[in-house]
């Protein structure tokens, strides 16, 4: 068999593998690496913020403007890194090869960025923008694959659900854990500065094991041939997979939308444990409160049938914001209501979290339609990218929002700044909610359009 019947054959059989059903090892092979993922991202953006302004004890201003300059250099990072992903075809696959690459420097630059030496403040705030960008950096370069990958792995539409559900509760449940254990590792140790550091290295073992574990386990189902008539589209053509697609476009608005507000109701939630409820033990708490998350995750695949995934979103944010609002009027002293209401914004949570992956993947169909090559990690690598930009902008508006309202670290707080700390944990994220529901109003992929879109990429043998 000579190389190009080869070539094309693999690519063939790379194909029929991805439209039957997934067997279990690949499916928690694959979601593992969300372990990891989650550990490093969550702990870090959501603890960051309280990181320099509690430990490194730089104003919120500046913490909040790290975190809105390392944002801004993802928007000329990340649809970078997803057209090389996009270019790539090695003997390990299109996608895994970055997983194996990018495990050390990940957990390298998570530690360095909760390990300051000691510097003046200016440093300090140098130091800390450096190291958070590296860190983001690293974080590219192999999230942006890996998330790309899951839009490969099945053209079952069924299939490809069930995958990024799975996926998306092993991310929520390490995400839950990382929030709820962090804070109680640090405060093993003699002092937050030294915890914090010793804490994410602990973090990052686990992160590169789950890493590595996904990397092995998608050796199969996780390599993408290109055979040999397929030409290689120029950068400038990719972009024309977002620019002339517009339910991505509507979706990656939504999303950084929806990132500023979940951000926001994560960050906050230590400030509002520790000042305006005056009871610190219960950060870790407010924050394993996310595990609500899971029953709505569990709920999705079968809900989804009743109801479609749009409604099923708009429910989940209207659910949110619902909850968020009701927390405004709850008194300090009312800590059972509290927990009730914040334990319900999870639950909505649960909703969009499994969903929204999956109207992304949705999207990189469409967008194969409509340009005729399937681009994957532009799509993935721009939609992460303004996820990132909203958690972004969400921690420079919780700095912003701090300082506004006189927020002084380790002090007992004015009633302004506490009126600030409230309005970030309810309202804010009201507000934020209210305008993503508007903006899913206009998305157009429901089932109807993704059984056309699907039936029109098969009779044009595009896979």
């Amino acid at each position: 068999m000579d190389d190009k019947l080869k070539t094309a054959n693999t690519f063939s059989m790379a194909s029929d593998i991805r439209i039957s059903k997934l067997p279990a090892s690949i499916v928690w092979g694959y979601a593992s690496g969300a372990i990891g993922y989650n550990l490093l991202l969550g702990v870090i953006n959501n603890f960051l913020m309280y990181y320099f302004t509690d430990v490194l004890l730089i104003t919120a201003a500046a913490g909040g403007t790290i975190m809105l300059i390392a944002r801004l250099w993802d928007g000329i990072n990340d649809p970078i890194m997803g057209n090389i992903v996009d270019q790539n075809n090695t003997r390990m696959g299109k996608y895994r090869p970055f997983l194996l690459w990018g495990a050390i420097p990940l957990g390298i630059f998570s530690i360095l960025t909760f390990t300051a030496p000691d510097l003046s403040t200016s440093g300090k705030v140098l130091y800390g923008g450096a190291m958070y960008i590296l860190f983001g950096m690293a974080y590219t370069f192999c999230n942006i694959p890996y998330m790309a990958m899951q839009a490969t792995i099945s053209f079952n539409l069924t299939e490809r659900t069930r995958l990024i559900s799975i996926k998306s509760m092993v991310a929520m449940f390490a995400l839950i854990a990382g929030l709820g254990v962090f804070k109680p590792i640090v405060d093993l140790f003699p002092s937050e500065k030294s915890g914090f550091s010793l804490a994410i290295s602990i973090m990052v073992i686990i992160a590169i094991i789950s890493i590595l574990i996904s990397f092995r386990a998608t050796k199969k189902y996780a390599t993408f041939e290109r055979s040999d008539h397929e030409k290689k589209e120029k950068f400038k053509d990719k972009i024309k997979v977002i620019t002339q697609n517009k339910p991505a476009l509507i979706i990656m608005t939504m999303l950084f939308v929806s990132s500023i507000m979940q951000t926001i109701i994560i960050s906050s939630a230590i400030y509002y444990a520790t000042y305006n409820l005056e009871r610190p033990d219960l950060v870790s708490i407010l924050m394993m409160l996310s595990i609500f998350m899971v029953p709505a995750m569990l709920l999705v695949p079968s809900l989804q049938k009743r109801m479609g995934k749009i409604p099923l979103f708009i429910l989940g944010l209207g659910i949110t914001g619902l909850a968020s609002l009701a927390i405004f009027f709850i008194p300090y002293n009312q800590i059972g209501l509290i927990l009730f209401f914040a334990a319900l914004k999870a639950f909505g949570l649960g909703f969009t979290s499994v969903l929204i992956w999956a109207l992304v993947a949705d999207c990189v169909d469409f967008g194969a339609l409509i340009t005729g090559f399937r681009s994957s990690g532009i799509v993935f690598s721009s939609t992460t990218f303004l996820q990132k930009a909203g958690m972004a902008v969400g921690g420079w508006m919780l700095g912003m929002v701090l300082t506004i309202a006189g927020y002084i670290p380790n002090q007992t707080q004015s009633p302004e700044a506490l009126k600030g700390i409230l309005l970030l944990v309810s309202v804010i994220p009201t507000v934020l909610q209210i305008i993503s529901i508007i903006i899913m109003k206009f998305y157009p992929l429901n089932e109807a359009k993704m059984d056309e879109v699907q039936k029109k990429l098969t009779e044009k043998g595009i896979q």
